[in-house]
């Protein structure tokens, strides 16, 4: 029988392995239906080569997600329907603002696509879709030609950022990569040569029908879990030795890092059971990261040995000082390290989320600078700032 952490890590395996090509074919049609109608209901633009340009590739996706047939599937109609009325939010909400009307959408998930589109090579703008703008914003009269979106769409929270290892040992400043080598050479020992890639052949001793085919791979999978808890307790222990205003300015750095456009996230808040939409959320990522974080005083790292690190924080409303939760003391931020479903990898990454934002009786969005709309499932506006 499994002991129930076995079991969790073995589940979290399967799910990412077989989860993952649906939930990159999901995510996918959001960023391009969602970009379509806000150009005008054309696909976008795209600095992509042929056969892979938006609408080769929402095509791929549909089938993948719908079924071949999927311009009569009703599910493939929702989507649709869901993505014009979040498109409609979004224009909304820019029209609102002062920024204007959308002349020009343009895909940009791949690093190079920034750089092709703005000139400029800002390795912090990871945006999905950029936005061309036909006016200067009505508040202080600098001008926004440009306009980053992000596509975020679930049932969890929402992940911000995927530090790889050399990325975390900056943050900590901790020597993350003196735990590789171990995993490194125990995979490479264990893993019988031949075709396919690494994760492909620790599949086969996993599924193999002979003991000792899977032995050897419960043997790569802890060895994995261990070097997770191995980097994670040393990014630990770096966080740890941050101060407040440090460890403030860590997650500032890896949520909204300072970049040369204006950034705007596109929120979809979905059923866990049915998938369908609960609320969308527009905002300001910059704001809203500075919002939140004002909220917190005494940042500071709670010790663990859990493969997930999370910064802590004593809440403190601040502009009500009878808020319930005032002195409550929070996590603010969480860095889950995983291997990515891919236990023979031995470069782990983080995922990054902003651990307390979704917490009742909050209002983050307190300052004007965070530009929130919130609607429900039917459209209508329940927030506004």
């Amino acid at each position: 029988m499994l002991r129930f952490t076995s079991y969790l890590v073995e589940s979290l395996e399967f799910l990412t392995e077989e989860t993952g090509k649906e939930s990159d074919a999901k995510g996918k049609l959001r960023e391009l239906n969602l970009g379509k109608y806000l150009n005008g209901g054309k696909h976008m633009d795209s600095y992509r080569a042929q056969g892979k340009e938006p609408m080769e590739v929402a095509h791929g996706h549909n089938t993948t997600a719908f079924g071949d047939n999927y311009t009569s599937s009703v599910r493939y109609a929702e989507h649709e329907t869901n993505s014009k009325m979040h498109a409609r939010h979004i224009l909304n909400h820019l029209q609102d603002h002062g920024y204007g009307k959308v002349k020009r959408a343009v895909w940009t998930s791949q690093p190079a696509d920034h750089k092709s589109e703005t000139g400029v090579d800002d390795t912090n703008n990871s945006a999905d879709n950029i936005l061309t703008m036909n006016k200067q914003h009505a508040r202080n009269r600098k001008k926004f030609d440009k306009i980053a979106l992000s596509i975020k769409t679930g049932h969890n929270k929402v992940n911000y950022s995927n530090p790889g290892l050399a990325a975390l040992a900056v943050r900590s400043g901790a020597n993350l990569s003196q735990h590789t080598k171990q995993h490194a050479d125990l995979v490479s020992k264990l893993l019988p040569a031949g075709a396919g890639s690494p994760h492909d052949r620790y599949k086969a001793l996993r599924d193999s029908p002979k003991k000792t085919d899977q032995a050897l791979a419960a043997q790569i999978k802890q060895s994995s879990v261990d070097l997770n808890r191995r980097v994670s307790n040393s990014f630990r222990q770096g966080l740890a030795l941050k101060k407040s205003d440090e460890l403030k300015q860590i997650i500032k750095d890896e949520i909204a890092p300072a970049t040369h456009l204006k950034h705007l996230v596109s929120r979809e808040i979905t059923d866990e059971k049915t998938g369908r939409t609960i609320a969308h959320k527009i905002y300001d990522l910059h704001g809203h990261v500075d919002d939140y974080l004002n909220h917190f005083q005494d940042l500071h790292i709670k010790p663990s040995d859990a493969t997930s690190v999370a910064v802590h924080g004593m809440f403190q409303h601040p502009t009500d000082a009878n808020h319930p939760l005032n002195g409550k003391v929070m996590p603010i931020a969480t860095w889950a390290i995983s291997a990515g479903g891919k236990p023979t990898n031995a470069s782990p990454r983080g995922a990054v989320n902003l651990t307390s934002e979704d917490t009742k009786k909050i209002n983050w969005h307190h300052t004007r600078r965070s530009e929130l709309h919130e609607y429900d499932h039917q459209g209508k506006i329940v927030k506004q700032h």
